[in-house]
């Protein structure tokens, strides 16, 4: 049975409650609360750097009384969003999260923000039921904020409108139900696969929503795009020289996945409701449960302004059992301190027969400091 969840009664309650699903969505124990009541704060209330991002992420929470009819209104979000450009340090992705009901207008200006690349960052609004849905399928958010309610998680279904491809997609792929039934390997091809269908049913078919579910062993795909039949047209061998990526990236599935997965296309419904829907069906649930060998990864010391900080950043690396080797790329201006309580800190978390590599802009380190930790057993590589 599926519940409709009450909205907070205050301000300070739906803002906690967004700063917890962000810290789950982002995957980031670190993201914060920004400054406190009657402090400056940029049009950012929440703050934190998405684990699928090498920037920071905001999020503003707008409390609206749906009692009232209240509607997040445009000139609320153009006022919000010039705010958080002067964030620091700048956003890569700025959502505003409403107690509101969606709103079709709304929806279509924060797709033209993101066309017209006015802003510097991405620009989404989340509304409640956008924030209702995956709250529903996190348990420890029902037992924080909902004590007492049980849901269904049998299914998990999430629509994503084109104003929020970004957060929501991988939101969704963050639900704790399914990182406990697809195994690390086939969960993460198929991310890339389900990417490359909802891009193009965006981009190319221009639905105006993606539907994601997920029930008992199917992973489904629907859009209200165009006709677009992917067995068919990402047909690489159909392309000259295979110059489309998602034929590219269908082909890579298929032939890695061919015994454990089932691909299927409908195009269902008539007219105006016409959908595109391709199901994924896995025989083997757990297939390929080993992590990518390799774990690659971005790093921006100057995130934090303490070699406390760098501890912290450190230890919110997601670190999976199987990994050979982690590459970690250091971006933005390099303090030593920072950097070098931060490789202690990886070195230490690391078994000694991982291998950890980084990747440094050249003359950003000095001599010395390398050869220090090249007895540690840390490989440098300058670029």
């Amino acid at each position: 049975m599926r519940y409709r969840l009450p909205i907070p009664s205050s301000w300070q309650d739906f803002e906690a409650l967004c700063h917890q699903l962000w810290k789950e969505i982002w995957a980031d124990p670190n993201a914060q609360r920004n400054g406190r009541a009657g402090q400056p704060q940029h049009g950012v209330d929440i703050f934190g750097r998405p684990m699928y991002r090498a920037n920071d992420a905001g999020v503003q929470c707008k409390d609206k009384d749906s009692r009232l009819g209240c509607e997040l209104k445009e000139s609320e979000l153009i006022k919000e969003c010039g705010k958080a450009s002067h964030f620091s340090p700048a956003l890569d992705t700025f959502t505003v999260a409403t107690t509101a009901p969606r709103d079709g207008d709304l929806q279509g200006r924060v797709r033209t923000l993101r066309a017209d690349q006015s802003l510097p960052f991405d620009v989404h609004v989340w509304s409640w039921e956008d924030i209702e849905a995956e709250v529903l399928c996190r348990p420890t958010l029902l037992s924080a904020f909902y004590g007492g309610i049980l849901t269904d998680t049998d299914e998990l279904t999430v629509k994503i409108a084109a104003s929020a491809p970004r957060d929501q997609f991988n939101a969704f792929f963050t639900r704790p139900q399914l990182l406990e039934q697809l195994g690390p390997g086939i969960r993460n091809e198929s991310i890339q696969l389900a990417y490359e269908l909802c891009d193009n049913a965006f981009n190319h078919g221009r639905a105006r929503q993606v539907r994601l579910s997920f029930e008992g062993s199917r992973l489904q795909i629907e859009d209200d795009g165009g006709a677009f039949d992917p067995t068919i047209e990402l047909n690489q061998t159909a392309m000259p020289g295979g110059a489309n990526l998602g034929a590219f990236v269908l082909a890579s599935f298929l032939s890695r996945f061919a015994e454990d997965v089932s691909l299927t296309y409908f195009r269902v419904g008539e007219g105006t409701s016409a959908r595109n829907r391709v199901s994924i069906d896995y025989r083997n649930l757990r297939a390929y449960d080993r992590a990518p060998e390799i774990l690659d990864l971005p790093v921006n010391t100057t995130t934090t302004f303490s070699r406390d900080g760098a501890r912290r950043l450190a230890a919110a690396f997601p670190i999976s059992p199987g990994i050979e080797e982690v590459v970690l790329t250091l971006v933005g201006p390099l303090y030593l301190s920072l950097v070098a309580q931060f490789l202690r800190e990886v070195r230490l978390r690391l078994p000694s027969e991982v291998r950890l590599t980084v990747s440094y802009a050249r003359d950003g380190l000095p001599p010395h400091f390398l050869e220090h930790f090249e007895k540690s057993g840390v490989r440098f590589l300058s670029r």
